[in-house]
């Protein structure tokens, strides 16, 4: 049997272990070669290391080894063990192969070829089962198994299950990993060089580590348990130095209020931490319970100026070949744009796509998302689709040819690296996009690179690999991995819980402290919950419990209370609420009142997000007031001056990224060009029977979608142009109705040009007509403007306002006290009175409304005497004397409708931006 050893002494557990082993060798020179030294982490082991050296200064020394218990196991276990991706993948294929009645009460309720597609689900869960197991010292196909859990009928089926595992791995000539493991357990050697393993501060030895060293023991090996005491008793541990549940559930901590420190969020929390290891003079230690804080922390220290360093590692599956191995595959099985915009946006993938012209590389991500938004796919298109796409005012014929160009180069790749037409597709696609790329060596690429290509070579190297490449297998395992940065000199690193007794510092910061962290909570499992786990002497509840306890225990025994600081958040990063670990409760009675109102009391501060703060200002490029003014722009500057220099003269415009169908600028081209088109047709324009108008526009409804979006591929493209047809339908009517009434159609989309238009005030007013008509009985002409609103709107609801807020401009105001909110039908008459000064009678103005409520389809004019017409008039005046003057201010505020808001997340708009644009916005020219 083992020999246990206490460590009593109130210091570091680093520094006592380190002493200890030294004071084991006589020799001048400290010789510690045939000692092995099992250490719970990596970061104690590093730890340790250093105490080593540094004890041994004035001696010299031969290091011992050093490992984690479970990495020594698998070290001596027998060549030919599978690797834990050949198990992965027999597991899976034994799920794959199964008959679907097999194994009902292992999967009870599965549909036909329900199994097969979650085979990868099932096998890691089952893999999962495994790994408990073997910390127990048993195979799923253990007899004990059964007496264990006889009210579980799943176990027979489990160990069949296993059994076909292990015959499939025998037949590669390969043993099953927790196979091995027990086997090593029970029968293995350690090297004929060890004389001596020292397990050193591991609290929670396994049956299956417990198993080796006792068979190490009995080849003549001492086997020392080293188990740190300060202020404890000795009959509070077991054999294996575990302490005992009993004894430490009811221990009392002493931990003083004034150490505890509620805070409101993690971000709070963060910033206190930094606050205290920054005044500390970054002599404490920092100790993170919850390991999602580290980014958090991150963040908080480099804000005082100090950098942190995480030796979790970096999680691969974040690293851009990591992406491109994961997105690769779904872009070339589904054709998906978003897969195929994640890889562009990875400057290796992006590069490697513009490698003909480094120049084409911006115009590429506009392409995809021209692919995306403008055609409204989700999947990349083919050539034979992209020609149906109709040469346009803004797609020329070189604008399509560029695409076709991308597409051909993005099938090439695809069908050169198909990840399901050969197993090496993968490695073969990141060697040519690497093929022209120098890594720095150690950089964070070339690590992340270098873990990946482990894993890579696991799936080509199974002896196990299929004709079908098990790339969704290698994906799980990916998705686990992590790499590991060096360690920067100067910064603060976040250490776990385990290694908290390690730590030498003379202060500790304890970060999240609270339930399920500390004490950590063992994750229910669907064949071995929490009662299962104690029957087989594995890891519980309950132990882990008492292992917390003591831990927090032994490094409160070895500092100074005041030297010791635990924080824990009273709400998680999505305002979740949290509850405060139990061991802050482990308090003499008579304080536990008082601990409760510290730990659960409402805190002062307000537990929602404190308001940002602007930590920038808008600094805009200064551009020459315009010459000319589209009549949509006087709406775009009664809205906002602001908002109308963005996007009239910096030419702003926001993008939806979750574009998946046509928005209002879609649907209004669509609907537009239709009507052009059924306008310039000659003789069906002059038609009064519905039944030939519908005939026609329908019919040119599926061309102009086709040569707008190359065709129609979306379910929601398909609903929409439904409605499209249904509103059309009821224009045919209209419109053969309008006809008997003697409105004749003369110009569509007629053109208004700077060079030959009217002018208001200083500028040329530019414009398209959408429809002009003449009446063949009065001669009266008409302009009207086709709507597609959503919901109905007169012309008279969408030009005035009666608003009690102020206008932008006082013009704004007519003498009815109501304001006007856009100028396009009046001036519509300006320009047509303009354009035809002998009409003996003003044009009618007015909208041809085509609302999805296909009753309300109307045509709808705005009333307007002389006097609204010379009060519209005389506001256009006003802006465009502004516009001239370069005056863009004052913003509004607050709009209800705002594809500017990205720009103005905290406080006012007219705070936004930095003096000098102030002062150019408001005309201020030196």
């Amino acid at each position: 049997m083992p020999e246990l050893i206490c460590l009593r002494e109130a210091r570091p557990l680093a520094q006592i272990v380190a002493a200890w082993l030294l004071s084991q060798s006589k020799s001048p020179i400290k010789d510690l070669s045939n000692t092995v030294v099992l250490v719970p982490t990596a970061g104690a082991a590093r730890r340790l290391k250093a105490a080593l050296v540094e004890q041994s200064a004035d001696t010299g020394l031969l290091s011992p080894r050093i490992a984690a218990p479970m990495q020594f196991l698998a070290e001596n276990s027998p060549t030919g063990t599978a690797t834990r991706f050949d198990c992965l993948v027999a597991w899976t294929q034994v799920i794959e192969e199964m008959e679907e009645i097999e194994f009902e009460n292992l999967f009870p309720g599965f549909a036909s070829g329900s199994l097969r597609m979650s085979a990868p689900r099932i096998a890691a869960t089952l893999m999962s089962l495994t790994d408990l197991l073997a910390e127990a010292g048993r195979s799923p196909d253990a007899p004990e198994l059964q007496k264990l859990f006889p009210e579980d009928d799943r176990w027979p089926e489990i160990a069949e299950l296993f059994g076909r595992v292990r015959d499939k791995l025998a037949a590669a000539h390969l043993t099953e990993v927790n196979a091995a493991l027990i086997r090593t357990s029970r029968s293995g050697q350690a090297p004929a060089e060890i004389k001596e393993i020292v397990v050193a501060g591991v609290p929670d030895l396994t049956p299956l580590l417990q198993g080796f060293l006792k068979n190490l023991s009995t080849q003549g090996i001492r086997v020392v348990l080293l188990v740190h005491t300060p202020d404890c008793e000795d009959g509070v541990f077991d054999q294996w130095g575990r302490p005992d549940p009993d004894h430490w559930k009811t221990h009392i901590l002493p931990i003083s209020d004034e150490i505890i420190i509620p805070c409101e969020s993690p971000d709070v929390e963060a910033g206190t931490a930094a606050t205290f290891v920054q005044s500390s003079g970054q002599s404490a230690g920092m100790v993170l319970a919850d390991p999602t804080l580290a980014p958090l922390m991150e963040r908080a220290f480099e804000q005082k100026g100090m950098s942190t360093y995480d030796p979790s590692g970096v999680p691969l599956s974040s690293s851009p070949p990591a992406l491109i191995l994961r997105e690769w595959p779904v872009f070339c099985r589904t054709g998906s744009l978003s897969s195929l915009r994640l890889l562009a946006e990875t400057p290796l993938f992006l590069d490697h796509l513009a490698s003909d012209d480094p120049h084409r590389a911006k115009s590429i991500l506009e392409d995809l998302d021209f692919f995306a938004h403008s055609l409204i796919r989700d999947t990349l298109p083919s050539e034979r689709e992209l020609s149906h796409l109709d040469p346009r005012r803004d797609r020329p014929e070189t604008f399509l040819s560029r695409l076709l160009i991308l597409i051909r180069n993005i099938d090439h790749l695809r069908r050169t690296f198909h990840p399901e037409h050969s197993p090496d597709a993968l490695p073969r696609l990141l060697t040519a996009l690497y093929a022209q790329k120098k890594i720095p060596a150690n950089s964070p690429e070339a690590l992340a690179l270098t873990e990946l290509s482990s894993h890579i070579q696991a799936l080509l190297s199974s002896p196990l690999q299929s004709d079908v490449p098990r790339h969704d297998l290698l994906q799980h395992e990916v998705a686990k991995a992590r790499y590991f940065l060096p360690k920067p000199a100067g910064c603060i690193e976040l250490h776990g819980w385990l290694e908290a007794s390690w730590l030498d510092a003379p202060h500790l910061i304890l970060c999240g402290c609270t339930e399920g962290n500390v004490p950590g909570v063992v994750d229910g499992h669907p064949f071995l919950p929490d009662q299962a786990r104690q029957r087989l002497g594995i890891s519980s509840n309950d132990q882990r419990f008492a292992r917390d306890i003591y831990l927090a225990h032994c490094l409160l025994a070895v500092r100074l209370p005041e030297s010791v600081r635990i924080l824990f958040s009273q709400t998680g990063v999505e305002g979740d609420p949290n509850r405060a670990s139990r061991l802050l409760f482990r308090c003499p009675d008579a304080q536990l009142a008082q601990r409760v109102q510290r730990l659960q009391h409402p805190l002062t501060a307000p537990t929602e997000k404190p308001p940002a703060e602007r930590v920038w200002a808008l600094r805009l490029p200064q551009k020459s007031p315009p010459v000319s003014l589209r009549v949509t722009g006087f709406k775009e500057y009664l809205q906002c001056p602001v908002r109308f220099y963005l996007k009239n003269l910096l030419r702003m415009q926001p993008i939806d990224s979750q574009k998946a169908e046509m928005d209002a600028a879609d649907y209004g081209t669509v609907m537009h060009e239709v009507m052009e088109n059924f306008a310039n047709h000659q003789p069906v324009v002059h038609s009064r029977n519905p039944k030939e108008i519908e005939d026609f526009i329908l019919e040119e409804l599926d061309r102009v979608l086709s040569s707008v979006f190359g065709g129609i591929h979306s379910v929601a493209l398909r609903a929409q142009r439904e409605s499209l047809r249904a509103r059309l339908r009821r224009f045919a009517f209209l419109q053969a109705e309008e006809r008997r009434n003697g409105w004749r159609i003369v110009a569509a989309e007629e053109p208004f040009k700077a060079e030959d238009t009217l002018s208001i005030g200083p500028l040329k007013i530019t414009a398209k007509l959408d429809r002009i008509e003449i009446n063949e009985n009065t001669g009266q002409r008409r302009i009207l403007d086709y709507k597609s609103f959503n919901q109905l709107k007169t012309p008279e609801k969408t030009h005035l306002s009666s608003s009690r807020t102020p206008p932008i401009i006082d013009a704004a105001t007519t003498g009815d006290g109501r304001q006007w909110v856009d100028l396009q039908l009046p001036l519509y008459r300006a320009l047509a009175e303009h354009r035809w000064p002998q009409d003996s009678q003003p044009p009618l103005v007015g909208y041809f409304l085509l609302p999805p409520k296909i009753e309300d389809s109307a045509i709808e004019l705005l009333p307007l005497d002389e006097a609204r017409y010379e009060s519209a008039l005389t506001c256009a005046r006003d802006i465009a004397e502004r516009v001239s003057r370069g005056v863009f201010w004052p913003p509004a505020e607050n709009l209800r409708f705002d594809d500017f808001s990205p720009l103005f997340p905290v406080g006012k708009e007219s705070e936004a931006f930095d003096p000098e644009s102030i002062a150019f916005l408001k005309g201020e020219r030196p």
